[in-house]
């Protein structure tokens, strides 16, 4: 199932909610997505990654986490990026890293603990995954820490 556009700004991602669940949203059709940029909209504690349809491959990846870890911190000098790491087990994990533009809010402070995460490719359901959000000093991160949830 697509996800309809919004008519706002075309710089800004805007996303309509059903609780969880995207409604709406012109993240696909925004300059992000052409770019091939994945963006991820924070609502009613979950993490909705949406999928640009040039890195649609990467779900596979993805999809054989058994777990995703959300963590927060500084990269390459720059504050509150976000590691997503798929954690299936290997010793190389799946990750993709977020600068603060690919998505719409931060979890304030310290919020570290469970949280659900949506994978959001442009057409199909979305992909429900178990997770949990944290916070460090420095990233890349990529520390398995299953006690987390």
């Amino acid at each position: 199932m697509p996800y309809p556009a919004s008519a706002p700004l075309p710089s800004t991602i805007v996303t309509s909610n059903c609780g969880a669940l995207i409604r709406t949203t012109n993240y696909f059709d925004s300059a992000h997505a052409a770019a091939g940029l994945f963006f991820m909209s924070w609502h009613a504690g979950t993490a909705r990654l949406l999928i640009p349809a040039s890195r649609l491959c990467a779900l596979r990846d993805m999809q054989n986490a058994t777990y995703v870890a959300v963590t927060r911190g500084r990269l390459a000098g720059v504050a509150d990026c976000l590691e997503v790491m798929f954690d299936d087990g290997s010793a190389a994990p799946y990750a993709i890293y977020l600068q603060p533009h690919q998505y719409d809010r931060t979890i304030p402070g310290d919020n570290s603990g469970g949280i659900d995460v949506h994978l959001y490719p442009q057409r199909g359901r979305p992909i429900a995954c178990n997770g949990f959000y944290r916070v460090v000093q420095r990233l890349p991160c990529l520390e398995v820490t299953a006690v987390m949830l």
